[in-house]
Order: C-alpha cells, then sequence, then structure tokens
C-alpha cells in the first residue's frame, strides 16, 4: 500500500484491515492515532488493531483480513515491521493476502511485487497498488479489503 498515511509518534496505519493474532494486551482509545502512544509504551509491542475504541496491542502482524472500520498500525521504527514479506521499497508499506477491488487508473506488468511502488509514484493520482500474478494494478483510492491469496497491496 503506498498510502500508508502517517500518525502520531510516527506509526504508519491501514484502514479496514486486521491483523488477526499475536495479542499483548488491550487498551481502550477514542482515537486509533492514540494506540501508537500506547504500543511504544509497551513492551513488545510493534503493531496494533483499533476497532470500535479498543486498541489490540500485538508483537507483530499476523494474518492480514478485511475489517470494515478497523485501522491496523505499525511502529514505523521497528525493524521486523519495516521487513515484511515483501520488503518494503522507498515509500511504499505492504499487506500481503489483500486486495482492494476497484478505483483502478491503469495496470503494469512486473514480475516483482516490489517495482509496484515505483509504477505507482511515477503515476499522477496512484495512492495505491495491488500486485497479483505479475500485474500492477495502480489504483486512485482504497476500496474495500477483500482476501485474496498471493496478493500484494
Amino acid at each position: 500500500m503506498v498510502a500508508a498515511s502517517t500518525m502520531a509518534q510516527s506509526c504508519s496505519f491501514l484502514r479496514d484491515v486486521d491483523f488477526v493474532g499475536n495479542d499483548i494486551k488491550s487498551t481502550r482509545q477514542a482515537n486509533p492515532g492514540d494506540c501508537c502512544a500506547d504500543c511504544r509504551a509497551t513492551k513488545g509491542c510493534n503493531v496494533y488493531n483499533w476497532d470500535q475504541g479498543v486498541c489490540y496491542l500485538k508483537t507483530k502482524r499476523g494474518q492480514a483480513f478485511p475489517a470494515p472500520g478497523t485501522v491496523s498500525g505499525v511502529l514505523s521504527n521497528d525493524p521486523t515491521t519495516l521487513t515484511p514479506t515483501p520488503p518494503m521499497i522507498g515509500t511504499c508499506s505492504v499487506v500481503t493476502g489483500v486486495d482492494y477491488p476497484g478505483n483502478d487508473i491503469k495496470a503494469t506488468l512486473q514480475h516483482d511485487a516490489t517495482k509496484c511502488c515505483s509504477d505507482c509514484q511515477a503515476t499522477p493520482g496512484c495512492q495505491l497498488y495491488n500486485w497479483f500474478d505479475g500485474v500492477c494494478y495502480l489504483k486512485s483510492k482504497q476500496g474495500p479489503a477483500t482476501p485474496l491469496a498471493g496478493a500484494v497491496s
């Protein structure tokens, strides 16, 4: 996902995605950005999910599932979260196994999903991409999260 927004305390986040498992504890916050401070203050926390006022603090990303209304955050200075598979390239953050259907601007052919980041950055209006089976689908905005094995967004 190219347009992972930056929240307070150097956390990047993904909307409508839940990383399942690896919970340490939960806290209550009205704003998903405030979960970042809770995560930073909790030993071993690198990722969180915010859902309806509850921050679920986690050691690492679990499998990604679509979850409308949920915000998942990743500490930006944690080496384990900055090296997902595939790795972050440039300013692109990725999530695997999730597609965001619709809002396509154009498609490019790439054997490697990490090359989609450059394609998106070079395309006016591109905010994120989805790579699947050798094709980068460049998108103007994020649609609803949908599970898709083998996809990289």
